[in-house]
């Protein structure tokens, strides 16, 4: 079992966004009328635009991106294809692509945190004097004939400096950095749990499987009296985490849980859980997935569980770690 939640290499940001590409697929919507969409949701776009944008910062702020003589030297040479590459690369940083992309990258950060490369960006972008004179969502800006780079290369040059200088916290940044990495610590921590039972059980020679799977649950994130609601209320989210809680901790043939919970859409809660079991008492994955498909099932009612949805992550595992041997036995 390698190690993924921690690093800090390219390869770890590739396989990192390339499971949370996978895992987070559902596509931002296109309000149409009188839809509602909430904008805690991280849909594709967001994974796509954290990613696209982390990859250009790291190069950036370890000096090897494209510079200004970079630029300049092709167009000199009239290179134009190496002129367009470089383009192309700082491009991203003006989320472009699509309004559904820049919208789901603003929203992101209204509720959660990447790294302090994308987090210092994003304050750097809502700096009245820094963007002034430069509009980075105008999609004829990036094209060859229309591309500034004297205004361009300012721009960097300002967020090169920006970068340098921000590096001390405020007091209110300081308390977000306190909770954030309280946070992080304490990932790390049910990291280090799950990595160490994994290891112990190895070494004991303990026949033992791991699954992983999403509960979707629809709510309205309110509390709603009426029981023939179609959606369920915030309250019956934290009930059935409880029962699963309670679930597992009666299930002798479960070792270690994991979960987190976040928002899917509007109206859908996703609660998902890695759970290490005993071969004994589960012969696949699949059978400990349809097990608690069932006792979700029977907390819901019949009423209620047609609107539920169970997921096995196993496949979408295996796709994308090929190579690796994590999910089953």
């Amino acid at each position: 079992m390698n190690k993924r939640w921690m690093g800090h290499t390219e390869a770890f940001y590739k396989e990192c966004f390339t499971y949370l590409k996978a895992k987070f697929s559902n596509k931002r919507p296109k309000a149409v009328g009188s839809e509602i969409y909430t904008e805690q949701p991280i849909y594709n776009e967001t994974i796509v635009a954290l990613e696209q944008i982390h990859n250009v910062l790291t190069k950036i702020e370890n000096g090897s991106a494209y510079t200004r003589e970079d630029y300049e030297d092709s167009v000199i040479k009239k290179d134009v294809d190496r002129t367009k590459d470089i383009i192309d690369f700082f491009k991203v940083l003006g989320l472009t692509s699509s309004d559904e992309m820049a919208s789901a990258f603003d929203n992101f950060h209204k509720y959660y945190y990447w790294d302090s490369k994308i987090y210092r960006y994003k304050k750097f972008l809502h700096s009245s004097e820094e963007m002034k004179d430069w509009d980075r969502t105008e999609l004829k800006m990036w094209s060859l004939e229309k591309f500034d780079a004297t205004k361009f290369f300012d721009f960097l040059d300002r967020y090169k400096n920006f970068v340098d200088s921000s590096l001390v916290l405020s007091d209110e940044e300081g308390q977000k950095s306190d909770l954030i990495n309280e946070r992080i610590v304490e990932q790390n921590a049910n990291y280090e749990r799950l990595l160490s039972s994994y290891n112990n059980l190895l070494d004991q020679k303990v026949k033992f499987g791991v699954s992983v799977f999403d509960v979707y649950l629809p709510s309205s994130l309110n509390d709603l009296s009426d029981p023939d609601v179609r959606f369920f209320s915030s309250k019956f989210v934290a009930e059935f985490a409880r029962y699963m809680d309670r679930e597992f901790s009666g299930d002798d043939g479960v070792l270690l849980v994991i979960n987190h919970a976040h928002v899917v859409s509007y109206n859908t809660f996703a609660l998902s859980y890695l759970v290490i079991y005993k071969k004994k008492n589960y012969d696949s994955p699949e059978k400990l997935v349809e097990h608690y498909l069932k006792r979700t099932y029977t907390f819901a009612g019949t009423r209620k569980a047609e609107h539920i949805k169970v997921i096995d992550r196993g496949q979408m595992i295996k796709k994308i770690y090929p190579l690796d041997h994590f999910i089953g036995e």
